[in-house]
């Protein structure tokens, strides 16, 4: 639906679709998707577990496992020490682990070789301190080559603190957790929406501008609610639109203008990953710019992050932080991944991401217009953006 929807757009505002395309280059990728919420109860006891309040799931394929109907008694791991002698008092067990012992990397090791010897571990509950919006989903797995889930691996939940309290009280009493996951992991045909303007410069001879945001986010909670993505990231698609509507609307440019709505962001930046690797429209990497909208706009006073990776960006982040004092627009600069520049980076292509990270409502039910979403600070990016494109395409 997402997908039709850009084509529409972009077939309205008269951008080219890359020839043979008709606007979507076409891939498959790994995909979850719930088909009911995730719920969690202690037999016995009148504990109330929420989605998204209480709790959500995360799956990373190769680590957990995302289909389950689980009914066993807890252990609170209080130290990894617990994982290396009787582990055999350990299988068929929910473990309760804190941050701290969970994010101890030789806690998995000990993990994994209680794996391979046979013991089986049912999920692993890791206490989380939630915001005021509730807990952020997170349903990235990332679908590596080579890496699958294992139906032994353990289901992964993170519960908030308050509760994780509850249950290794709960635990002291030998009381019997049921958790029921039922996911859907297949391998999708999904699209990266493509359109350009032209240059008068023929492509692939002189400078190329990809403009990108991704359109994909964390869903629908299968609970009555679902995550909007206002900022993360319809945000910097509504910026992209209302660049190519602009620059459709005046002259011809100097050089090429691509616009790509990424699809896989948040599964692990598969759709860029998929473009940079095989562009459906013809460039030279060293004649590219790769400007990332993601995150825009924000309601929140944070700064404007101006990121790139390597020396390749440089240039680009400088005339980009040079634009933002000029027109008072807070800003730091950094070195920062986790989105689809990185992928043009790879290939050798100066990449840009403008970011304002916002975190009250991300990933939650909360990241709404109302709540996320500055018109002010949007205008500032479309304003920033429409300066740098304009130094760079039509000089």
């Amino acid at each position: 639906m997402a997908e039709d929807y850009m084509v529409n757009l972009f077939k309205k505002i008269g951008l080219e679709s890359p020839e043979g395309l008709n606007y979507k280059q076409l891939y498959t990728q790994k995909a979850a998707y719930p088909v009911k919420a995730t719920e969690i109860s202690v037999v016995g006891s009148d504990l109330e577990l929420e989605y998204q309040i209480d709790f959500t799931e995360k799956f990373i394929m190769g680590q957990t496992y995302y289909d389950a109907e689980i009914e066993s008694e807890m252990v609170f791991i209080m130290e990894r020490s617990q994982l290396k002698d009787d582990v055999e008092l350990l299988d068929g067990k929910v473990l309760l682990m804190t941050q701290e012992v969970y994010y101890d990397y030789k806690t998995w090791g000990r993990i994994d070789k209680m794996l391979a010897d046979g013991i089986e571990i049912e999920a692993i509950v890791v206490s989380v301190e939630v915001s005021a919006a509730g807990m952020r989903v997170a349903r990235y797995i990332q679908a590596s080559e080579g890496v699958e889930f294992e139906a032994n691996d353990p289901v992964f939940i993170n519960i908030s603190s308050d509760v994780f309290s509850e249950l290794t009280k709960l635990s002291e009493e030998d009381a019997i957790i049921k958790i029921s996951m039922d996911y859907e992991v297949i391998d999708a045909e999904v699209a990266n929406i493509v359109g350009v303007i032209p240059g008068k410069n023929e492509i692939g001879e002189d400078e190329t501008i990809i403009i990108g945001a991704h359109l994909d986010h964390v869903g629908n909670n299968m609970n009555g609610t679902y995550n909007a993505g206002a900022l993360d990231n319809a945000s910097g698609i509504s910026v992209m639109m209302e660049l190519a509507q602009a620059f459709m609307a005046g002259e011809q440019p100097e050089d090429t203008i691509i616009f790509v709505a990424f699809n896989g962001e948040e599964d692990g930046l598969l759709g860029s990953e998929y473009f940079a690797e095989n562009p459906p429209i013809e460039y030279d990497p060293n004649h590219t710019q790769m400007l990332n909208l993601d995150m825009v706009g924000s309601s929140g006073e944070v700064p404007l992050m101006i990121c790139t990776l390597d020396n390749n960006g440089y240039e680009m982040q400088s005339q980009l932080v040079s634009l933002s004092n000029e027109m008072d627009i807070v800003n730091t600069s950094n070195s920062f991944g986790s989105s689809d520049h990185v992928n043009f980076s790879n290939q050798g292509i100066a990449s840009v991401m403008l970011i304002q990270f916002d975190d009250a409502y991300y990933h939650t039910y909360m990241d709404t217009v109302d709540n996320a979403i500055s018109e002010e600070r949007l205008n500032d990016i479309i304003l920033l953006s429409l300066a740098f494109i304009d130094q760079e395409a039509f000089e």
